[in-house]
């Protein structure tokens, strides 16, 4: 069986040539693992209690994930990239349109996020969460401007952040309303864009 390390962005998204058996194995362990997570914190829930609800051996737990928070990355990065790879339409380029749809995604996914976990579970995971999501915008931002140039990786950091930044701000009070058109604007016109001027 294969290992599944920590933030392992390529290796944890892609399940071409993998065993159907290991697939299974590891369904039956994401899913006991988000049944535990409606009726535990996550602090609480040890890998024992994976396991057992899981129905398979330690053993096989720890031939599939190091531990509880490489399970919990990995179930974060397959949901939110799945939602964000049912939503581009261009996934390869960088583009006007796909700056659109990835702030809506992360905005998104925190907000269903949010929703759906209790609120000790809102202070314990969200942290990891807003990592690994950033972990996957940063990646499609450097794979989107290779084909521009190679070292671009502050533009890539500061364009993430501040996605990233929207997404938790927008999904953290329901009431406000995201400008999308605005934010796209900015980042790729500046603030120049939206007539600020700072000379």
């Amino acid at each position: 069986m294969e290992m599944i390390k920590e933030n392992t962005f390529r290796h944890v998204l892609d399940d071409d040539g993998v065993d159907p058996r290991v697939l299974r194995t590891r369904k039956l362990i994401v899913d006991g693992f988000h049944e535990l997570l409606v009726e535990k914190d996550f602090q609480a829930i040890s890998v024992r209690d994976i396991t057992d609800r899981a129905t398979i051996n330690r053993a096989t737990f720890y031939a599939h994930f190091v531990d509880k928070y490489a399970l919990f990355d990995y179930v974060i990065a397959r949901s939110f990239h799945e939602l964000l790879r049912g939503r581009l339409t261009h996934r390869c380029g960088l583009s006007t349109e796909n700056l659109r749809t990835l702030l809506l995604t992360v905005r998104d996914y925190l907000s269903g996020h949010l929703a759906h976990c209790t609120p000790d579970n809102q202070q314990n995971i969200h942290p990891y969460v807003i990592r690994q999501v950033h972990a996957q915008v940063h990646e499609f931002l450097v794979h989107w401007f290779k084909p521009i140039a190679n070292d671009l990786d502050a533009a890539a950091a500061l364009i993430s952040w501040a996605v990233m930044g929207a997404g938790i701000h927008y999904s953290e009070d329901q009431t406000l309303e995201m400008d999308v058109e605005q934010m796209v604007t900015v980042l790729t016109q500046g603030l120049d864009g939206i007539g600020i001027n700072l000379d």
